[in-house]
């Protein structure tokens, strides 16, 4: 897309006619249309399949021209980024990859995988390219390959139309290679061949022959369906819209779902789909190593845990789960997949469609490798019945201990290129954010993605998350929508909490501070932990900054849900003529003015988008005098209790809610660098009555709330979260007041 668009955007820039900015907004909007529309799955089956609603909207960026040269160019970046702050589930960002994919590009595709969306993909010119070269295109043509599905790619007006999928399960073919060929969840009808009971066999080489036997014969039933359902197509489908957009069916006159007939010229790539192949790899090694290699087990141990699902044998079971696995660089064990892609490649090539055209290997589940697994019983590598199998050609789920670069390599051991009916294969790794956290861990997953490359893998994709944050959205989906929030002053402290909250709660966090530069340390950690921040330094008693604040945030996330003006500074301890115009001036423009520039720059955005949420971070001096004896601290948090209650009358049409939060006794390491133990067991004693500071986690919690459609009702609000200061705790609180105002007019006395 980035290729043909090209010449068009560079054309609309030179003449004006178009910004950066508003290519980026026409390109959003696109996305958004496009998914306007959800396919629904009729059958049922087919809807597991392709659990999730996935439509296969690709959006292809990167690769090479025509000449073999890096295609990339500066519209590349852009589509990338026209994806990454929208939450669509119907478009997919791919990127060609190949050996001279530039560096800074690579980048920018990492930082892109890092926001933990899945996306975008990866394919791999290394490895697509030669296979449409082997398949009789030319030069030119395979390098003008397009993303087309899930893994799936076209080449323009060559490829006319491909045939539904024949599958097969490689878990049912374990399962019958060791039950003689029954398949349980049947009721033990005879699915396929009778290849003989287990406990007769006296080396691996019978149970290669009988797996081998049940994959060919269901390999043979799977080319009848497509032959078949090949010639029953012209007769119930059309694509007239489609057809007239193919050179080569209108040369011919022809609808592309006659492709069966064959197209002269044309390819055709109807597929041979195999699912499970790291389930049966797996499988057999285990068979191999515990029955034959160290005869740990016999056959009858073996079955008879296998037939009761493992229940009463969970012993024998873990010994199955220990035994060596694919995707662990075990030499034997990657062979055992060359020798399965093999069998399946030969007998591919032995039954060439008409024409010369191939039917392809191609390992792509989508999410089939979950409903095949429902139907499959107990197989030897430990796996459960009704447990989902492998995914694509990865390693079984927790089975590849060595790392993803050995894990890569075992892979691609277990392929074998040397047919040109290998089509594609899917690799799906998954990360804990922790492992990418950081510009060390951008580079890091740009190794990844080098070696994959050089490997020639097929296709890549990387998932980015923990196991916490999958707990807390399926128990508060709500909050995982993906919201912005601007926390100002969140470079530490408090802010820094309330960032945290959230980002762990799935928003979209910007760090401010005065210099964008100390706000990494918080925005590495949010990104280590699977959110997504970025830092913008801004100095929020400056319109220009403030302003540049909510712009840069609008630019890269599209919306402001969320405004917590948490930024301030502390007040001057003295008696008032002592206070300086210059300290008046510059506590009230940080903690006054600031917030009222803030909520100035955000509010016509929310009006735009109809909702809003601005929390605004006082103290208990918003209520009464701080004990510390700061008036111009005093008057600017009473300040910003009354500009909120203001707001949230004059908002309130505008579904804009604006509260306060009002902190007392907050344990920050600012507090703790600057007190000593002792005085802060002596504040709780006397000041705190529930006997403890609060933590910075827990306003992080209050704002959280506020900020939250549990709170729709609640607006023009002050929440003191304190411990009970404002209870005023009697005699205690005026004797603290009454001792420090004798310290200040000692110290007034002392300097005049």
């Amino acid at each position: 897309m980035d290729q043909y668009l090209w010449p068009y955007y560079q054309k609309d820039m030179a003449e004006g006619r178009i910004t950066k900015e508003s290519a980026m907004e026409l390109l959003e909007c696109l996305w958004i249309n496009n998914v306007q529309v959800v396919e629904i799955k009729l059958n049922p089956v087919m809807a597991q399949g392709a659990d999730g609603f996935a439509q296969f909207l690709d959006v292809c960026v990167g690769g090479t021209d025509a000449g073999g040269l890096d295609a990339t160019n500066e519209l590349s970046y852009l589509l990338l980024e026209s994806l990454r702050p929208l939450q669509l589930v119907g478009v997919d960002g791919c990127v060609r990859i190949h050996a001279n994919t530039p560096d800074a590009f690579l980048h920018h595709v990492a930082e892109c995988i890092k926001d933990g969306k899945g996306y975008p993909k990866l394919c791999n010119d290394e490895m697509v390219i030669p296979f449409y070269l082997a398949n009789g295109a030319t030069f030119a043509e395979a390098n003008d390959w397009v993303i087309s599905g899930c893994c799936e790619n076209r080449l323009i007006n060559r490829e006319t139309h491909v045939t539904g999928n024949g599958i097969i399960n490689y878990g049912s073919c374990v399962e019958m290679t060791f039950r003689n060929g029954k398949l349980k969840v049947l009721k033990d009808i005879q699915f396929g061949l009778q290849t003989g009971d287990p406990r007769n066999w006296k080396s691996y080489d019978e149970v290669w022959k009988a797996f081998c036997a049940q994959v060919l014969h269901l390999g043979k039933h799977v080319l009848l369906v497509h032959y078949i359902a090949m010639a029953m197509k012209p007769r119930y489908s059309a694509s007239p819209a489609t057809s007239m957009l193919s050179d080569i069916a209108m040369e011919h006159c022809r609808d592309l779902h006659t492709h069966g007939e064959y197209f002269p010229g044309g390819l055709d790539h109807s597929c041979f789909e195999a699912i499970g192949k790291g389930t049966a790899i797996d499988s057999l090694a285990a068979v191999k190593h515990l029955i034959f290699d160290t005869k740990k087990l016999t056959w009858d141990q073996l079955l008879t845990a296998m037939e009761a699902n493992w229940e009463g044998h969970e012993a024998i079971r873990q010994m199955c789960v220990n035994a060596p696995k694919y995707g662990n660089r075990i030499e034997w064990v990657d062979h055992v997949g060359y020798e399965i892609e093999t069998v399946i490649l030969e007998f591919l090539n032995k039954h060439p469609k008409p024409h010369n055209q191939c039917f392809i290997l191609r390992q792509i589940p989508v999410t089939f490798h979950v409903p095949l697994g429902k139907v499959t019983w107990a197989t030897p590598n430990g796996r459960k019945a009704s447990e989902y199998l492998n995914e694509g050609i990865s390693p079984s789920h927790g089975m590849d201990v060595k790392g993803p670069t050995v894990s890569l390599n075992s892979m691609a051991r277990g392929r074998n290129r040397s047919y040109r009916e290998k089509g594609g294969d899917l690799i799906n790794m998954k990360f804990s954010p922790a492992s990418l956290a950081g510009e060390e861990g951008t580079r890091r997953l740009m190794h990844i993605i080098r070696t994959w490359s050089s490997l020639k893998h097929w296709h890549i994709q990387f998932n980015i998350f923990n196991k916490e944050t999958l707990l807390a959205a399926q128990k508060d989906p709500e909050k995982y929508q993906g919201k912005t929030a601007i926390v100002t002053g969140s470079a530490r402290g408090i802010g820094e909490g309330i960032a945290m909250v959230f980002a762990r709660e799935g928003a979209n966090v910007v760090i401010n501070s005065r210099k964008a530069a100390e706000c990494a340390r918080v925005v590495d950690k949010i990104k280590a932990r699977g959110g997504r921040a970025i830092a913008v330094g801004a100095d929020v008693s400056k319109k220009s900054d403030v302003t540049a604040l909510v712009d840069e945030t609008i630019k890269q996330f599209g919306a402001v849900d969320i405004l917590v003006n948490n930024a301030g500074i502390e007040g001057h301890p003295c008696l008032t003529q002592d206070l300086s115009e210059e300290q008046w001036d510059r506590v009230l423009g940080v903690n006054l003015k600031g917030v009222f520039l803030c909520c100035q720059a955000v509010i016509p955005q929310m009006m735009k988008q109809g909702k809003g949420r601005i929390v605004n971070i006082a103290s208990t001096a918003a209520i009464r005098m701080t004990f510390f004896g700061s008036l111009d601290y005093t008057v600017s948090k009473h300040g910003v209790a009354g500009l909120a209650q203001h707001l949230a009358w004059e908002l309130a049409d505008s579904n804009v809610t604006v509260n306060t939060v009002c902190p007392g006794g907050v344990q920050t390491p600012l507090m703790e660098a600057g007190t000593t133990p002792e005085y802060r067991e002596m504040t709780v004693k006397r000041l705190i009555p529930l006997g403890r500071f609060c933590t910075i986690e827990e306003i992080g919690e209050a704002v959280s709330f506020l900020a939250s459609d549990r709170a729709a009702m609640i607006t023009g609000q002050m929440l003191g979260v304190d411990g009970g200061i404002l209870t005023g705790f009697g005699e205690n609180m005026r004797a603290v007041v009454r001792k420090r105002m004798a310290d200040m007019q000692a110290a007034h006395s002392e300097k005049h």
